[in-house]
């Protein structure tokens, strides 16, 4: 299946094919539908091109030291503490909480970790949403 990641941002729009692909996320209480269109197209391109690669390279970073929690209704993912990983995290969860409401993002930061927390969790369905559409940030 292919993760938002790697779609070219001009296709990131809210389709038929992009609903299809989340119907399966679909519950009676919540449909898990990701709407691109609540970004503009310069915050869209931004969004894909810039943060979504450099958290990934981020979470892949800190994954080889076990910063990952899996959490009942979803994750936790230890970035490096420094201020450009906090910046990118929090437009990232700005944007991603535009488009995908039903994720409940939250950044955390703990005392005198070298680490921060960027929780994505949420209602029924949402971890395996996560556990699809992350799937990268969890190998």
């Amino acid at each position: 299946m292919m993760s938002r990641e790697n779609l070219p941002v001009d296709s990131v729009q809210n389709s038929s094919e992009t609903r299809d692909k989340y119907a399966r996320f679909k519950s009676p209480e919540i449909c898990l539908a990701c709407d691109f269109s609540a970004l503009s197209l310069g915050l869209r391109r931004r969004h894909f091109e810039a943060l979504i690669p450099a958290l990934t390279k981020m979470v892949r970073i800190t994954k080889r030291s076990q910063e990952i929690r899996e959490l009942t209704n979803g994750f936790a993912f230890g970035l490096p503490l420094d201020p450009n990983a906090a910046q990118i995290a929090s437009e990232w969860a700005l944007g991603e909480s535009l488009c995908c409401p039903f994720l409940e993002i939250k950044l955390n930061f703990e005392g005198d970790m070298d680490v921060f927390w960027l929780y994505l969790t949420g209602g029924h369905g949402v971890k395996e949403f996560i556990e699809s559409d992350f799937a990268s940030w969890l190998r």
